[in-house]
């Protein structure tokens, strides 16, 4: 059976009550609306308010209304009201109980009452609305004995709007509360009394700056300048006394603490006591004494009457709720309870001495209370006691999470008072109402200040915002305070969707069970996962030797190159990827820097500030841009020439001079990942850090490379054409693959190369790529002079007569005297190889060997029992990547000659060979059977065979993908390759096809560091900075799941071959293995009875952070939908009663049937739509049905499914619901 609640609708109630009254003013306190009755404020759920009076509310949920605009009650949902501020004129009379104890029940309600009798089984009280209430004792946590002269002085009952205020800014009134918004103090001189106790609920929103003045001379109006000043300044709490001594104002501190429970917090309960003689304060948090402090001066006693509230947060919002003033005469004072610190499970009392002991039974009787203990029985006068504690309050929370939570709460006039009932109806009179203690009770009306009203709705609206935060978090990528907040929800309301998302924020997390750095004295280059149950993992360092793990324990380790060999260059930066670049047409370059004496020769200035004729010139970029302008006026350049900055590639090309190391006349090897050698070598070509004195050189002293510069680098850094932009972010995909003559103009920083006088030998580099604003000019800024095409055309004058330029740029070096070095048309490799280009070692398990490559061109199989060598092949060529296919047991390899050789292993021959590229391939992979494979260049050409063709399968060049790829992977069921690079675009091709679609782009995070086929090949995996790991669904590009690893410097990672591990590298050599969680939370039958499993792409694909759909209230959508008949097909309820299931539109919608509101979508604009739903009898699942037939079920314990097959499930389901019909 179906229960809809209607909707609650105030707005148009209000905004007809607006239009009648809007020539009236609502808050006109001092009209009485009857003899007995002032203004009272009616407010809703949805923050308005009306003014009136209550008439009635019935138990059919019905309030009536006066208001003087109307001749009859207005008639209101009651659902829709938030709170009801009564203010009836109560004359206390001598025979209502003004109350010496204060009862505290477990469920943090009170009452000031008298005490008529306690025994072993129940008290019985009597309240000013009540006589003889019998309270079963179980139920009480403490009784509190009050003075005997105890009385309340002010509270919310009472006008505060009489306080006065420091300004009309600082403190209002708003419904019993005080509220401010601005720095201020209101207060008011209260009546001369020993102690005050003052009670309050503050709220706040940025930080909570509130203070108290007790014995002021103040009454509000100013801060005054006597009495005791109590701030607390967010979570520290700070005492200080104010006195006049001979005129003056003397400040002194009494107490400072630091109270951790107000950390992280924007509400609290305080409980303040104060004695003007003994000079005592006790301070109380939530419950807990927090602060304790005496003023020791005894020539001081305060006889000012003043009590001050100050805001000393400036704009800062602050609320005092539920505030109480009371005080009384006499010695007494709250002492510390000697039990208060202990876990007390038993009775026990306090006594106003100080004193404390555990009780096994209490009677008390005619003011009289005799407590039997372990050390015997005795009898004590109610005066002598402070609390009597029968229960412990840490168990209060359990008690009370199986019980309903309450509807109402009752706040009592003149703190008597707090309660929480269930409402029946309210008469004119009196308010009736079932309370899980007191069981029936009636109240005047005269004696409630407020009625909070609906808190069981409010509580279940807040419980689902924590659901919409838990969800908001989930898909942030933030699954630990998404579980977080679950667990912080109220239990009495968990159902199938908190499953839900439960399950999705552990389907979101990993758990890490091996940490390690297998090589943390030389590196890490790479690190393979073995096997599928309990893998072994194999590594590769970074100077060639590999090593064998089980967990933490090395199963054997060895050699598989050269002991100091490694071709990553020392100080390689990320952005200096390694490419073919081709130069078109010859230029003419300067030989040294243009020096300051070449600078004022021409422009008649010299910007430098450390003067020398031939020192390098210090400039800016945009003074090089003058300078050369200068000269295409003064000397043009011939036809399709200019003077102007070299490229980024032409400099690069030429410092090179057909080098392919980190300097001139070095290759890859030759250094040995050596420093000091990389210092040795530089010393010949460069002024550095190391020789330069920390200044810039006279040019040209230092060895010219192999094509004559001189201080190509070191010395000062020299500015380049190319643009880019700021912090050298688009450097990761300028230039492209293969490109010819490139040069980039986008972006606001300029390019810099060469190093300087200032920097380590890691930066002179030739590969090292330096950037800056074209403003900056520094003592290591300065240029190099170059002739070359114009750019800005397209022409081929210079290549087809560059041989007759000679003579007339002959001429034109003599005019400017600058000498110039002519840079023929060629191709180079720009940037420098990558750690993991670099050829590493496999490990063949069935074999118990090592396969490598090294330098010089050997693949070498090591025997890993003795580390022997078995046997090699010499390929002749710097060995670039290999791959065990161990199907076909063969290994694939490429080199850096371009070939791709194919090895069998049985007959230790090359099998095949296959020239793929013009240059050094850098990337190979084979697909699961070993009989086609693929590979990449520097060229950016990605080339797929297989071995029983000759010709390749397809080919793809780079200019069929934006971005540079430097990886590249077919996926495990042979049909797609996957290619990505460095901060790069991540491209799936389809080898059938020759489609492309982009998996990733880089626009959405442009620092990509790795992407690979997750095992199952249904979706693949990609890494970006700060460990997080994302899983992309293929067909839709999207991220569907995402995992934060919790490792800030992972920069690599490997699938376990069964996909339920994963190995994450980090750039510091660290190794950690990681437990992946089940990737479905769906399980999939399609018309034919098959099963499947798939994770919920729409949950993580539909972006419903804010969740637009127009139809909240169940009712409504329904109404709107009369077309489609509802039944039992498409609209379902949950066991437990708590949620509905829809499926009226053809997507599966959420509601929560206490309030009939929207809650979620689970799934729509699916292939086709749902025509069926229903929930399980246990409530951990709901059922879906297709239009196509199939089913899909949405389950929040993977684990019961375990139980059965996804087959058994679904016809399990099907005999409890007829969905499969």
């Amino acid at each position: 059976m179906m229960i809809f609640i209607k909707p609650i609708k105030v707005r148009l109630y209000f905004l007809i009550i607006t239009l009648l009254l809007a020539s009236n003013t609502f808050a006109e306190e001092s009209q009485l609306v009857s003899p007995y009755v002032r203004n009272e404020v009616l407010s809703f759920l949805d923050g308005s308010s009306l003014f009136g009076n209550l008439s009635s509310v019935n138990n059919s949920d019905q309030l009536q209304w006066n208001h003087k605009s109307s001749p009859s009650p207005i008639e209101f949902d009651y659902r829709a009201v938030d709170s009801i501020l009564f203010n009836r004129v109560w004359e206390q009379n001598s025979s209502e109980l003004e109350g010496l104890v204060r009862i505290h029940l477990k469920n943090k309600d009170f009452l000031r009452c008298s005490l008529n009798e306690i025994n072993d089984n129940h008290v019985t009280l009597s309240t000013n609305f009540q006589k003889n209430i019998k309270v079963d004792i179980k139920q009480i946590h403490r009784i509190e004995f009050l003075p005997a002269s105890y009385r309340v002085l002010y509270d919310s009952s009472y006008n505060f709007g009489s306080w006065k205020k420091s300004n009309s800014k600082a403190w209002t009134e708003d419904q019993g509360n005080l509220v401010s918004v601005f720095s201020g103090s209101t207060g008011t001189t209260l009546p001369k009394i020993d102690a005050l106790e003052v009670n309050f609920n503050a709220e706040w929103q940025r930080s909570f700056y509130l203070a108290l003045r007790f014995f002021s001379d103040s009454d509000g109006g100013s801060y005054g300048s006597e009495g005791y000043h109590l701030s607390f300044s967010n979570n520290r709490i700070n005492l200080q006394s104010n006195r006049k001594v001979n005129g003056r104002t003397l400040r002194e501190t009494l107490g400072s603490k630091m109270v951790d429970s107000l950390v992280g917090i924007k509400t609290a309960n305080f409980r303040i006591t104060v004695h003007r003689q003994k000079k005592e304060f006790t301070i109380w948090v939530n419950g807990q004494e927090v602060g304790r402090w005496k003023d020791p001066k005894e020539e001081f006693v305060p006889s000012n009457n003043g009590i001050l509230f100050i805001n000393q947060g400036g704009n800062s919002f602050l609320k005092l709720k539920e505030l109480s003033i009371a005080g009384w005469n006499g010695e007494y004072f709250p002492v510390v309870d000697g039990n208060a610190k202990k876990e007390i499970t038993e009775q026990y009392i306090s006594f106003k001495n100080g004193d404390a002991t555990e009780v096994k039974s209490t009677f008390f009787q005619n003011g009289i209370l005799s407590i039997e203990t372990t050390n015997g029985n005795f009898s004590v006068p109610q005066s002598k006691i402070s609390s009597l504690h029968l229960s412990d309050i840490s168990d209060q929370n359990k008690s009370m999470e199986s019980k309903p939570i309450l509807s109402e709460q009752l706040i009592l006039r003149h703190s008597h008072g707090k309660l929480s009932l269930n409402l029946d109806s309210i008469s004119k009179d009196s308010i009736l109402g079932t309370h899980p203690f007191l069981g029936k009770v009636s109240i005047p009306v005269k004696s409630v200040k407020r009625l909070l009203c609906n808190l069981s709705i409010k509580e279940l609206n807040a419980y689902l915002d924590k659901l919409q935060q838990a969800r908001r978090a989930i898909k942030n990528n933030s699954t630990e305070t998404a579980l977080e907040i679950l667990q912080k929800t109220n239990p009495q309301f968990r159902g199938w969707y908190w499953k839900r998302l439960r399950l999705l924020a552990l389907n979101s997390q990993t758990k890490e069970i091996l940490w390690f750095n297998p090589h943390p004295e030389i590196g890490l280059n790479r690190a393979y996962l073995l096997g599928q149950e309990s893998p072994l993992i194999f590594t590769n360092s970074k100077d060639g030797h590999y090593a064998l793990w089980d967990g933490y324990a090395k199963l054997v380790d060895g050699n598989y190159t050269h002991p100091s060999y490694s071709d990553e260059e020392l100080g390689r930066m990320e952005n200096e990827k390694w490419k073919k670049i081709s130069i078109s047409q010859p230029f003419w370059l300067g030989k040294t820097e243009v020096t300051q004496l070449q600078f004022q020769k021409l422009m008649n200035s010299n910007p430098s500030k450390r003067k020398g004729q031939n020192l390098p010139v210090e400039v800016n970029w945009f003074e090089c841009k003058e300078f050369c302008k200068k000269l295409n006026q003064k000397f043009p350049a011939p036809q399709g020439l200019i003077w102007r900055l070299p490229t980024e590639a032409e400099w690069e090309y030429s410092c090179r001079a057909g080098s392919n190391g980190p300097f001139c006349e070095t290759n890859n090897s030759m250094l040995f990942h050596n420093e000091q050698a990389y210092k040795n070598h530089l010393m010949k070509f460069a002024w550095f850090d190391e020789n330069s004195e920390n200044q810039s050189q006279i040019v040209g002293q230092k060895d010219p490379n192999d094509w004559g510069f001189h201080d190509m680098h070191g010395n000062v850094w020299e500015w380049c054409l190319d643009s880019l932009t700021s912090n050298k972010i688009s450097l990761f995909n300028i230039p492209a693959y293969n490109a010819t003559d490139p040069y980039s103009t986008k972006g606001e920083w300029r390019s810099l190369k060469g190093g300087s006088f200032q920097n380590s030998f890691n930066r002179c580099r030739a590969a090292y790529r330096g950037g800056n604003l074209p403003i900056t000019s520094k003592a290591d800024r300065g240029f190099r002079l170059c002739l070359g095409p114009n750019l800005e055309l397209s022409n081929e004058t210079v290549k087809k007569h560059h041989e007759h330029l000679n003579n007339q740029i002959l001429n034109l070096e003599n005019s400017i005297n600058i000498p110039l070095i002519k840079v023929k048309s060629g191709s180079f490799l720009m940037g420098s190889r990558r750690a993991n280009q670099s050829t590493p070692a496999i490990y063949d398990q069935m074999q118990k060997c090592v396969y490598s490559g090294n330098q010089d061109g050997k693949f070498i199989r090591t025997n890993i029992a003795d580390g022997s060598i078995d046997w090699l092949i010499d390929l002749n060529s710097t060995i670039m990547d290999l791959k065990l296919s161990k199907k076909s047991n063969r290994v694939f390899l490429g080199t850096a000659d371009g070939l791709a050789h194919i090895v069998d292993l049985k007959t230790k021959k090359v099998l095949y060979e296959f020239k793929n590229h013009s240059c050094p391939l850098i990337s190979l992979t084979i697909d699961d059977d070993g009989s086609a494979f693929a590979t990449i260049g520097v060229d950016g050409k990605i080339v797929y065979r297989k071995l029983n063709q000759e010709s390749p399968v397809t080919s793809f060049s780079s200019n069929d993908y934006n971005g540079t790829v430097e990886h590249i992977e077919i996926s495990p069921d042979g049909r797609k390759i996957l290619c990505y690079g460095l901060a790069s675009n991540v491209h799936i091709f389809d080898l059938k096809s020759g489609k492309k679609s982009m998996a990733f782009d880089k626009s959405k995070n442009p620092s990509l560091l790795k992407a690979t086929w997750h095992p199952n090949g249904k979706y693949c995996a990609v890494l970006t900075p700060n460990g997080i790991l994302s899983f992309v669904e293929i067909k839709s590009s999207m991220n569907f799941k995402t995992f934060n690893m919790n490792l800030p410097k992972a920069c690599d990672f490997y699938f376990s071959e069964n996909g339920n591990q994963i190995l994450i590298i980090t750039s510091e050599g660290v190794c950690s293995l990681h437990d992946l969680p089940e990737d479905y939370s769906i399980f999939v039958m399609n018309k034919e009875g098959k099963s499947s499993k798939t994770p919920d792409y729409f949950f993580n694909l539909k972006n419903d952070l804010k969740d637009s759909f127009r139809f909240q209230i169940l009712k409504d959508f329904i109404s709107n939908n009369s077309h489609i008949k509802s039944s039992e097909k498409n609209i379902s309820d949950s066991p437990d009663g708590r949620w509905i299931i829809t499926c009226i539109d053809g997507a599966l919608r959420l509601w929560r049937k206490e309030t009939g509101m929207y809650v979620t979508t689970l799934a729509e604009n699916l292939s086709s739509p749902f025509i069926d739903c229903t929930f399980s009898k246990d409530g951990n699942s709901i059922l879906g049905k297709l239009a196509s037939g199939h089913l899909l079920l949405y389950t929040t314990n993977q684990n019961k499914v375990g139980n059965h097959t996804p087959e058994d499930f679904f016809k399990k389901m099907s005999i409890e619901s007829d969905i499969l019909e």
